[in-house]
């Protein structure tokens, strides 16, 4: 499982199961308790945890197979923008 981890280096997620199957690679991870929670859009901490969502995203082809990466994201209420916002993922483009 560590080879996974350094095959897909996500902050402050780590690889919980890869499966292939029909030219199609699903990375399922977990999230570490040690990742911050900070708002996507300022980046000020966020509190008052709302729900967990659920997300699924295409990476990169690994050779000529199809990638999702699946993960949870938190969502809360951010100290500075008093709205709710979704937690910041470095490995996800802000565009």
């Amino acid at each position: 499982m560590e080879e996974l981890y350094q095959l897909f280096p996500f902050g402050g997620y780590k690889v919980r199961e890869m499966r292939v199957q029909d030219a199609v690679v699903r990375v399922y991870l977990n999230r570490l308790d040690t990742k911050p929670m900070l708002c996507q859009i300022c980046g000020s901490p966020l509190k008052n945890i709302r729900n967990r969502q659920r997300r699924a995203i295409e990476d990169m082809r690994i050779l000529e197979c199809r990638t999702f990466v699946h993960f949870t994201q938190v969502k809360g209420r951010c100290s500075s923008c008093r709205k709710v916002r979704l937690e910041t993922v470095d490995f996800i483009s802000h565009e």
